[in-house]
Parts: C-alpha cells; structure tokens; sequence
C-alpha cells in the first residue's frame, strides 16, 4: 500500500491469513477519496478487510482534550483520600 501497488495490494487482501495490524488500518483509513490513488482506494474498499475493519472519521485535532495547567494528577484523584478514593 506504501508503494501504491494496488495489484500486490489486491493479492495479498485476497489470499489473507493474516492479522491486520493497526498501522495497516491507519494507512487504510488515510484513503478518504478516489483521488488519492483510485487503483489503491478501489482496492481497499471492495476487500474483505473494510468489511471487518470499516472505514473510521478523521481525528480531529480540536476534539483531543489536553491536560491544562493546574488540573489535579490523577494519583491525587485516585488514590487514597482524593475525590475518587481506592482502596488499594
């Protein structure tokens, strides 16, 4: 898929037997439209693998929550006597 050889790609989907590693699907998933490579999206869509592995939305930079400043740590939250107390 790297190479944007969509026959190799077609093959080694068909023949399959192998377990799909997660930056495969990332990869996979880079492919939003046709005219990325349409050979390579083609491909992608009609195998086996996006009928298992459907196509996730972008991630949006914006919906990632960061830590802020002055926010407590979560031992303090977790751990004995905060908030959420655990019994350890």
């Amino acid at each position: 898929m790297q190479d944007r050889r969509s026959d190799i790609l077609k093959l080694c989907l068909d023949q399959g037997g192998f377990a799909f590693e997660h930056y495969f699907e990332d990869a996979a998933d880079r492919f939003q439209n046709a005219s990325d490579d349409p050979e390579t999206f083609k491909v992608l869509e009609e195998s086996k693998f996006r009928k298992l592995y459907p196509r996730r939305a972008p991630r949006n930079d914006e919906d990632v929550e960061e830590e802020s400043e002055g926010e407590e740590d979560p031992s303090k939250v977790f751990d004995q006597g905060g908030r959420l107390p655990v019994d350890w």
